[in-house]
């Protein structure tokens, strides 16, 4: 662990994101490592260039500026970044351009028909990523000892 220098955490500003935020954090200032604090902003039915499409970037921006200061004042290195397009594969990429040795983002526990039609990015960047993956599971989720148990 003491090669990671830089992680990369993935929100989306759910419950899920905050959770894998704190675990970011606490991983960054035990490692000494750079936090990159990343949202990928798919593009919705939101014409380019538009007010509504300004004011969405804007709003982003603002919320991860606010995770980035609420991590300066844990005495966390980060910085933010805002990158339109689909979610699993930006985050891969941008993890590869920015050299980063972790990527942790949460998750949102979905399951049956929501988690097939849906899917999960969580698993598509687990499987894309060259580097490890910390995946966090929601707040309603079961223990990481239930989980690796089966049960």
């Amino acid at each position: 662990m003491n090669d990671v220098r830089r992680i990369l955490l993935a929100t989306d500003f759910s419950p899920g994101s905050q959770r894998a935020r704190a675990y970011a954090g606490m991983l960054a200032r035990r490692l000494g490592a750079e936090l990159l604090v990343a949202h990928v902003s798919e593009p919705l039915a939101i014409v380019p260039g538009s007010d509504l499409a300004a004011e969405e970037l804007a709003q982003t921006e603002r919320e991860i500026d606010h995770v980035v200061a609420e991590l300066a004042r844990e005495q966390v290195a980060a910085r933010g970044v805002v990158v339109p397009g689909e979610p699993a594969g930006e985050i891969v990429a941008l993890a590869e351009r920015e050299r980063a040795d972790l990527i942790v983002l949460g998750t949102h526990g979905r399951s049956g028909l929501a988690h097939v039609l849906l899917g999960s990015v969580a698993e598509r960047v687990l499987r894309r990523a060259h580097c490890p993956v910390l995946a966090v599971p929601h707040e309603g989720a079961r223990g990481a000892a239930e989980l690796a148990s089966g049960r």
